[in-house]
C-alpha cells in the first residue's frame, strides 16, 4: 500500500510523468481507477484573466498562438459527429426550442434531420436554410462565425449588395470607447437587456426578396463583450421563436475577427472618427467602473456557464 507521502507526491504529479515514477505501478495494491482519482486534478484551473477585453497580457496571448503566413491565429477545426436523438435532447434542453417530447412525430423528425444537417454542414446558418454569404475564417470562439477587417470594409463599400439586403454593425464597447472611434454606421449597444433592441431592428427594414439580413459584432479585441451579445441575442432570438423552431429572425451573424483594434490597424478610413480609444484609457477610469457595472452580465468575475455557448 502506498504512505500518506506518497500519495500526496503522486496528488500533484500530472500523468504524463507517470513514466517517471520510481518504481513500477504494477507491482501495487491499486486498481488502475485508484491510480486515475489519485492522477486526476478534482478543479479544472481557473483562468488568471476572466475579462479577456480589458487588454490586459492580450499582446502576449497573441505571441503564444500559431498562426499562419498572413499572421491570422492558426485555428483546430473540431470534427464534426452527427449527434445521437439524446445529445439532440441535451442540446435542445438550454431553453432555446421546445424539447422533442412537446412535439409530434413529424416536428420531432424534423428537429433532428436539422441538427443533423447543421452538425455536418459548417457553412449553414442559424435556421439551416442555406450557406453564409460572406466568407468565414476560423475565430477564437468555435460556435461563432467570425469575418475579417477586410470583409467587413467591402460590405460597407458595397461590394456584397447582390446579396445582402441590409446589415447593422453592433459595437459592444462602452459609450466612451465608441465615442473614441467606431466602425462607419455602428450602433453603441452593451448592455444585456440591448439583445431585445437588437431583434426589434427586423421590425423595421425593408422586405428584400432574395437578400439577407445579418447583423456584425464586435468589440475591443472580439473575445468577451462582442461575442456574449452575439449568444445573447441568439439565445433571445429562439426564445421569440421556440414555437417554429429553428426559424430565426436573424439566422445569419457575425463576429469581426479581432474586433475594433485590428479594424482601426487595417481599415482606418473606415472609422468615424478615425481614432481609437482603449478600454483601459487613463483618463477613463470612472468610467469604466461605471458602465461594467451597469452592463451587468459583461463584469469581470463573472462565473462561466457551460451553457454560454452556442447549442443548436
Amino acid at each position: 500500500m502506498l504512505n500518506k507521502y506518497t500519495k500526496s507526491v503522486m496528488k500533484e504529479m500530472s500523468p504524463f510523468r507517470l513514466a517517471q515514477l520510481p518504481f513500477d505501478l504494477d507491482d501495487l495494491s491499486l486498481s488502475p481507477n485508484d491510480v486515475y482519482q489519485l492522477m486526476t486534478p478534482k478543479h479544472a484551473p481557473r483562468p488568471a484573466l476572466l475579462d479577456e477585453d480589458s487588454g490586459l497580457g492580450m499582446d502576449s496571448f497573441d505571441k503564444r498562438q500559431r498562426r499562419d503566413s498572413k499572421g491570422s491565429p492558426l485555428t483546430k477545426r473540431r470534427k464534426h459527429v452527427t449527434p445521437s436523438r439524446k445529445r439532440i435532447q441535451k442540446s435542445l434542453s438550454f431553453g432555446e426550442c421546445p424539447t422533442l417530447e412537446s412535439q409530434s412525430t413529424a416536428e420531432q423528425n424534423e428537429v433532428v434531420e436539422f441538427i443533423e444537417r447543421v452538425s455536418q454542414e459548417e457553412d449553414l446558418v442559424g435556421d439551416g436554410s442555406t450557406s453564409h454569404s460572406l466568407p468565414t475564417i476560423p475565430g477564437k470562439h468555435a460556435d461563432l462565425k467570425s469575418i475579417t477587417t477586410d470583409t467587413v470594409s467591402k460590405l460597407l463599400r458595397g461590394d456584397y449588395d447582390d446579396v445582402i439586403g441590409s446589415y447593422q454593425i453592433i459595437d459592444c464597447r462602452y459609450p466612451y470607447e465608441y465615442k473614441g472611434g467606431h466602425v462607419k454606421g455602428a450602433v453603441n449597444l452593451y448592455k444585456e437587456m440591448d439583445a431585445e433592441t437588437i431583434l426589434n431592428f427586423k421590425e423595421r427594414q425593408e422586405e428584400s426578396e432574395g437578400k439577407r439580413h445579418i447583423l456584425i459584432f464586435y468589440c475591443e479585441f472580439s473575445s468577451e463583450r462582442g461575442p456574449k451579445m452575439y449568444r445573447n441575442v441568439r439565445k433571445a432570438d429562439r426564445a421569440r421563436n421556440q414555437d417554429n423552431y429553428p426559424r430565426l429572425n436573424y439566422p445569419e451573424m457575425y463576429l469581426i475577427h479581432n474586433g475594433y483594434k485590428c479594424f482601426f490597424e487595417t481599415q482606418k478610413t473606415m472609422c468615424e472618427p478615425q481614432k481609437y480609444k482603449p478600454m483601459l484609457h487613463k483618463e477613463h477610469a470612472q468610467d469604466l467602473r461605471h458602465f461594467r457595472a451597469k452592463s451587468k452580465s459583461f463584469t469581470v468575475g463573472e462565473k462561466r456557464k457551460k451553457a454560454s455557448r452556442l447549442s443548436f
